[in-house]
């Protein structure tokens, strides 16, 4: 999940997204939005790239099955993912989108849609449970990072931030299935 694609690159296509909004994701409260934002703002600035990095390690980690299909991470150890390997920016890159687009509706989902029909083209069969696992490796390290430094309830931005990745995957998820079937 990620891509340095910006939800502006489409937006004569934003008309076709309406309808995603009717999707089962969970609605983000005005609440849960401005936590995002604030959490995200206070991590994206000095531990953005540390943060994916150790998103894709732990996510890895629990499904070592799915290192072949990460063409830059193949041939090297779990433990050795670093900077130079694009695929946890992009990861950054594609959150850092969805914060951005929370607040407009048709951009947000239409950016997430086109995120998951550029999926749908993988080896790969990209499953709920795939998003599910990196939902929980991503919640589990931003948890980590902000322990003790917000002034919001742990739980509350645990919820939060469980409703966006929820958000994230049902869109994206719609359209790596549009992918399989044209």
């Amino acid at each position: 999940m990620g891509c340095a694609c910006s939800a502006s690159s489409f937006p004569g296509s934003l008309h076709r997204f309406g309808a995603l909004r009717n999707t089962k994701a969970e609605d983000l409260t005005p609440r849960q939005k401005y936590i995002l934002r604030e959490t995200w703002n206070s991590v994206v600035e000095a531990y953005r790239q540390d943060l994916g990095i150790s998103v894709f390690k732990r996510f890895l980690t629990m499904n070592p099955e799915l290192k072949i299909y990460f063409k830059e991470f193949r041939s090297v150890p779990i433990s050795e993912i670093t900077d130079r390997h694009g695929h946890p920016n992009r990861l950054m890159t594609a959150i850092d989108e969805a914060v951005k687009e929370m607040g407009n509706s048709d951009t947000f989902y239409a950016y997430l849609y086109e995120l998951g029909i550029r999926h749908g083209g993988f080896k790969l069969v990209i499953s709920r449970t795939h998003f599910d696992d990196l939902r929980k490796c991503f919640v589990s390290c931003i948890m980590a990072l902000l322990d003790g430094t917000i002034p919001f309830d742990n739980i509350e931005v645990e919820k939060a931030w469980t409703a966006l990745f929820c958000t994230i995957s049902t869109v994206m998820l719609k359209g790596i299935s549009q992918h399989h079937s044209v």
